[in-house]
């Protein structure tokens, strides 16, 4: 479903190569309780970003094709 075929299974079309007008993008977030203190968040907030701005994990995401992006809480 991404726009340009896998360079991991060229193999494999896109939706729109086999004639489907559809593109898919993945989203994940985290989520957590209502109430949660404004501390724990902010605490949270920078641990997500740091984790997801790391040089190995940036690496590792993209040998997988994935596009890791911080967005933070208001996105």
């Amino acid at each position: 479903m991404a726009k340009e075929r896998l360079q991991a299974y060229p193999q494999f079309p896109t939706f729109r190569e086999l004639g489907y007008d559809l593109e898919y993008v993945g989203f994940y977030g985290i989520s957590g309780p209502k109430g949660t203190p404004k501390e724990a968040l902010t605490v949270l907030e920078k641990a997500f970003e740091k984790a997801t701005q790391n040089p190995n994990y940036q690496a590792d995401a993209r040998n997988k094709e994935l596009n890791p992006t911080f967005l933070g809480p208001r996105s």
